[in-house]
């Protein structure tokens, strides 16, 4: 009774704090970094430069940070620092007083060791109805300015308290940092004696890249010593100007989609998503997701322009499952190739991708399709024929005790060695994800939780959202909702701890590298520190 007693009122304290609505860096059980998001930059907006880093204001991947001594990106500054806004129009690093400054979608941000603990202030409160009507923000030794359409406002440059409207400002001597792109001109951009590498061509408007397609500069801004300059633009890139190698280059960090849904990972981080931009992207990480590479569609002939739900890495290859199509990219010859209805594929997103012997089985809701993969030729398998014949739904597919199974409308089924279909659980005809652990089979229906059929999880456990997927370690589950990320004690028979920051939203994958959690989330990879 005791223990009963206990575990209903832990359960009531994880609802009323998880009702809170914390931010990360609000969450003082975490370390400022514990929590990090990538996103996609998708445009850059503005620049300024600080003591040891360049910052670079996003509209999708938070605040980057550019080392200015070891020349690479480090962690971004995004709402797992406590950032309230998800889209930032201008950063600023105010010299006089070592703080940085964001305006962004939700509020004028600031923060006093430029990592974390964030104080956000209303942008009602300063007589701004949207960060839209912010054109800059700058600052004299002993003020922030923002320069609006309808004039200049007045803050303290220590607490961000309002001093006031103005039609012009009454001091001199006003840092604006960066030029924008209105007050861009042909003298800033004068680049005719400079070597601009990857095949990218600068003009006084805007920039194509090596694919011919045109971006715009939004900002420029030059470093205080002279040595280095920079361009941002509304693709997501940014421009280096080196002044003692006289070169302009591209430079890329983040993700290449909008919202991540697959992950593989042999000596790289390839990542796939979704997006609405024509070109998609594939992109490859190190381990620390420092270096970037971007595998575009419009640079290699047989990649297929689809989005990408799924993913596997065979050997020298990493299968991509997309829309109706699979797409397979073999690392060491730099090629793709696209494998579609021809080859078998079902109709829908391709989901899954299991290898079994020489076979890869792609699953989407409207079948299963099966394809050697040294070969690439469609295999006739009695998995497809059996789905069709009886017009079922498939929910999930796994490898488990060297057996393909299924789970289905009408049960869970499982090819067995005789190649002949059984049945493995005809009872089980809600379970909608199957995944395998060490020699645990795991299933989900809108119940709970299975092992082997027993439950072990209540789904009230997690306020019966639906789960997107689960991962097992140490004994411990972690449970990826469209609300938030459970995680659950399977020793102890209890709930640990449930996260549901505003960037944990409809998690649809989790894995793990090294020390890090690493869930693809609608905002993004989100890595946590385990």
């Amino acid at each position: 009774m005791v223990k009963k007693i206990a575990r209903n009122l832990k359960k009531l304290l994880l609802l009323i704090f998880a009702l809170n609505q914390l931010d990360g860096q609000v969450d003082r059980r975490f370390n400022v970094f514990d929590w990090q998001i990538i996103g996609e930059n998708q445009s850059i907006n503005s620049a300024t430069e600080g003591y040891q880093f360049f910052y670079f204001a996003t509209s999708g991947n938070g605040i980057l940070r550019f080392n200015k001594f070891t020349k690479s990106f480090d962690i971004n500054l995004t709402q797992a620092q406590g950032i309230k806004s998800d889209i930032i129009k201008h950063v600023y690093f105010d010299e006089y007083t070592g703080i940085l400054w964001a305006v962004g979608n939700k509020s004028l941000e600031f923060s006093q060791n430029r990592e974390g603990n964030w104080i956000n202030i209303n942008l009602s409160s300063l007589s701004i109805r949207s960060f839209e009507d912010i054109n800059d923000i700058g600052s004299s030794k002993n003020f922030i300015w923002i320069r609006t359409y309808q004039g200049f406002i007045k803050l303290d440059h220590i607490s961000g308290s309002f001093l006031g409207v103005f039609a012009f400002p009454d001091e001199d001597n006003i840092y604006w940092g960066d030029i924008s792109r209105e007050n861009l001109t042909f003298s800033n951009l004068d680049f005719s004696s400079y070597y601009i590498t990857d095949g990218w061509f600068l003009s006084g408007k805007g920039i194509n890249d090596n694919q011919g397609l045109f971006s715009n500069f939004n900002s420029f801004l030059s470093s205080k010593d002279g040595n280095l300059s920079w361009l941002t633009l509304d693709n997501g890139y940014l421009m280096i100007i080196d002044e003692f190698s006289k070169t302009v280059s591209p430079l890329i960090s983040g993700i290449g989609f909008t919202i991540p849904y697959a992950i593989s990972k042999e000596n790289y981080q390839w990542v796939a998503g979704a997006s609405n931009t024509k070109t998609k992207v594939i992109t490859r990480l190190d381990n620390d997701s420092k270096e970037v590479s971007f595998f575009k569609s419009s640079e290699y002939s047989n990649f297929s322009n689809s989005n990408i739900f799924s993913s596997l890495i065979i050997e020298d290859e990493i299968w991509f499952g997309g829309d109706g199509l699979v797409i397979v990219y073999n690392i060491k010859k730099d090629f793709f190739r696209t494998l579609g209805f021809e080859k078998g594929m079902p109709q829908g997103r391709i989901e899954d991708l299991k290898k079994m012997g020489s076979n890869v089985y792609a699953r989407s809701v409207n079948g299963v399709g099966v394809i050697n993969y040294k070969s690439k030729e469609k295999v006739f398998s009695p998995i497809s024929n059996f789905i069709f014949s009886r017009n079922l739904i498939v929910r999930s597919i796994e490898l488990h005790e060297n057996k393909i199974k299924f789970a289905t409308n009408n049960g869970i089924y499982e090819l067995l060695n005789d190649n002949s279909i059984g049945i493995s659980d005809k009872k089980s005809n809600f379970t909608y994800l199957l995944k395998n652990f060490g020699e645990n089979l795991y299933r989900v229906d809108n119940k709970g939780i299975y092992v082997d059929n027993e439950k072990i999880i209540n789904s009230a456990e997690y306020f019966n959202d639906e789960v997107q997927d689960i991962f097992v370690k140490n004994d411990i589950i972690y449970i990826g909702t469209n609300n938030a990320l459970v995680i659950y004690n399977q020793s102890e028979k209890l709930v640990e701890n449930i996260y549901d920051y505003s960037f944990l939203k409809k998690i649809n994958k989790i894995d793990a590298i090294d020390e890090f959690l690493i869930l693809l989330t609608s905002k993004g990879l989100v890595k946590f520190k385990l």
